[in-house]
């Protein structure tokens, strides 16, 4: 009797552990929210936007039109990916596959290559709904008795570092002395805005309409000389967004090609889609890119072109991800000096 108890209770634990082998943990799925194709990038690039694309860390796999694409750049909630030439106008299927301990999730999405039909006839308006009845007004309550005075409160801080960090706590952006502000324009330009000189005249007012303190300039270069590494101040503090997220510790950081976050929010707070691109002329050491600045930033013809760089992305394309004809409409950034 004794046997047969130990023999089933073997059976058992044999049967769980063969269970838990049999159905890991579900992987997460990925999941695309949009797609966009810059046709004017050689080669052709797509842009991928949703979420669980690399959960692990690890580069996802795209595979469009039956054939797997190059990347370019990738996160957890973004993929960029070089297209193969010679695609003809039409739907394809891309799909999108995650890796993983476990089985690895895939999604397919449907994207269209080529130009968009004409825009249907609008449908007919809704009819408007009846407005409501107005609430009573409430009935105001009691004054409460004044508060006990509370006890001193411990002496504030002394050095400029801890001033700086209570500054920024309370105030949610950095004042003068303590951080650089830097942010995405919310204009855009073709490639004759007027020079280094014209871009840092854009920012400087951008920024004055949105209440930001200080001076700024573009991160701009041209074929003269002009370039972030020669006209910048080199700060010792950090680079931060309005906000107050960091985006480097100091000018080396910033200019080392690996930024703390994506420099991705506009001047007035809002945080930029991931699908932004920004005029440069300049490379991740914040030294010019010669020959592909626009003529200087002065010529707006798809004769010229001109470096820019992409707001999703941590790593040194954001300052440089490819060149454009300089006809096209694109934003600056722009750093508090």
């Amino acid at each position: 009797m004794y046997r047969h108890s130990r023999f089933a209770l073997l059976s058992l634990a044999v049967a769980l552990v063969a269970a838990m082998l049999t159905h890991p943990a579900q992987a997460q799925v990925p999941a695309i929210v949009s797609t966009m194709i810059d046709y004017g990038i050689t080669p052709n690039q797509l842009i991928i936007s949703g979420s669980n694309f690399s959960p692990t860390g690890n580069a996802p796999t795209v595979v469009f039109n039956g054939g797997t694409l190059s990347l370019i750049a990738f996160k957890n909630t973004s993929i960029v990916a070089t297209l193969p030439s010679g695609v003809l106008p039409g739907t394809y299927t891309l799909l999108v596959t995650n890796v993983k301990a476990h089985p690895s999730g895939t999604t397919s999405f449907d994207v269209t290559y080529g130009a968009v039909g004409p825009q249907g006839a609008p449908g007919a308006p809704g009819a408007p709904g009846a407005p409501g009845a107005p609430g009573a007004p409430g009935a105001p309550g009691a004054p409460g008795a004044p508060g006990a005075p509370g006890a001193p409160g411990a002496p504030g801080p002394t050095s400029l570092s801890a001033v700086c960090n209570v500054v920024t706590y309370f105030w949610g952006q950095a004042a003068i002395g303590c951080a650089k502000i830097a942010f995405v324009t919310l204009g855009t330009y073709a490639g004759n805005f007027g020079g280094v000189a014209g871009g840092n005249a854009i920012c400087q007012q951008e920024a004055t309409a949105n209440g930001l303190p200080g001076q700024y300039k573009a991160w701009l270069s041209d074929d003269t000389g002009n370039s972030p590494s020669t006209t910048f101040v080199e700060a010792t503090v950090p680079y931060q967004m309005f906000g107050g997220l960091p985006i480097a510790s100091s000018w080396a950081q910033l200019t080392s090609g690996s930024l703390a976050n994506p420099l991705d929010v506009y001047s007035n707070g809002t945080v930029a889609p991931n699908t932004v691109f920004s005029w440069t002329g300049t490379d991740p050491t914040g030294a010019a890119t010669p020959g592909f600045t626009c003529s200087s930033w002065t010529v707006n013809t798809s004769a010229s072109t001109g470096t820019f760089g992409w707001d999703g992305t941590t790593a040194h394309q954001w300052t440089s991800i490819s060149t454009q004809d300089c006809d096209v409409q694109y934003h600056l950034y722009c750093f508090q000096q």
